[in-house]
């Protein structure tokens, strides 16, 4: 089931944006969406923000791992490491938590750095960081060329478009 939850009346990517990004989404995963549309879209979807977009992508990303659930086992446990180390143990120092740690969510434009270093770095909010890398992105990024089988269709598909209206 495809939805498109995220439309909000927002007109700028603030905090009524925000909300209505986590519950439409929440809902739309709730009710059991496989895709969702709509991303960076403000305004009732009538206007696209970059940094926008990349607040909710990484929104997705949580509800994602959420929607996921959580992986209970021998493995993920790691009973046998919580013996091995035990009370009082540095479980940071051990293979096991090494090769998990990636598993964790990490923002890429969230701000989830101490206060102090958050003061130190101007009070730097999330869509400024946002802004700042969608600029980034759209000055650098190159998009892949479309394979020639696929600019063939394409070219075809236009050129009988073009024909059912003349």
């Amino acid at each position: 089931m495809n939805m498109g939850p995220v439309a909000s009346g927002a007109k700028e990517p603030g905090w009524q944006a925000a909300v209505d990004d986590a519950l439409s989404t929440l809902a739309s995963v709730s009710a059991g969406a496989e895709m969702m549309s709509g991303c960076g879209l403000l305004d009732g979807s009538k206007t696209l923000n970059h940094a926008r977009l990349l607040m909710e992508a990484e929104a997705y990303n949580i509800v994602q791992k959420v929607a996921g659930g959580i992986v209970v086992g021998v493995k993920t446990l790691a009973l046998d490491l919580i013996k091995k180390v035990g009370p009082g143990g540095k479980y940071l120092a051990e293979n096991h938590a090494r090769a998990h740690m990636k598993d964790i969510w990490r923002p890429s434009v969230w701000d989830r750095t101490p206060y102090d270093a958050w003061l130190q770095d101007g009070r730097r909010v999330a869509l400024q960081n946002a802004e700042e890398r969608a600029r980034e992105i759209l000055a650098s990024h190159a998009p892949a060329p479309l394979p020639d089988e696929v600019r063939a269709e394409l070219r075809r598909l236009v050129e009988v478009a073009e024909g059912e209206l003349r």
